[in-house]
């Protein structure tokens, strides 16, 4: 670069750091002039008169407008419950059960002839079975059942 060049340059360098500062000048005190005007100042998203936000009341409103951050956590918790209800399929479950038979059906020849002089023409046959007991899966898939 020639000379001439290289004092273009830096002059347009010192502009652009002065143009910077009286920017962030600028800014700063439009800041401090919002701060100190009297009478409350407006909240464009509500359009209500806004107070001093404090940072737990910000983030309630950020996770209570922010559909992304509100879908993120009920995501969450969906593979949190899916998880521990995969869990329960290897608890142990009580089970019980009555089975209750009342049979009639006619007596064969046979059975008449084993039966000799007591036998009946109907086969008559009342049951109540009670049964109970303890299952649990293994991670293998094979149900085991005690009692």
């Amino acid at each position: 670069m020639t000379r001439p060049e290289c004092q273009a340059n830096t002059l347009r360098r010192s502009a652009r750091a002065i143009l910077w500062m009286l920017a962030g000048l600028g800014l700063g005190w439009a800041m401090t002039a919002d701060a100190q005007s009297p009478g409350p100042a407006f909240s464009a998203i509500t359009n209500t008169p806004r107070a001093d936000l404090h940072l737990a009341d910000f983030r309630r409103l950020v996770l209570e407008r922010n559909e992304t951050i509100q879908m993120q956590l009920l995501e969450s918790e969906v593979s949190q419950r899916l998880a521990r209800a995969e869990k329960g399929i290897f608890d142990p479950v009580a089970v019980g059960g009555i089975d209750y038979i009342d049979t009639q059906r006619p007596n064969t020849r046979l059975d008449a002839a084993q039966l000799g002089l007591f036998a009946s023409p109907v086969f008559l046959e009342q049951n109540t079975l009670y049964n109970a007991g303890i299952e649990n899966l293994l991670g293998s898939g094979t149900k085991v059942r005690t009692g």
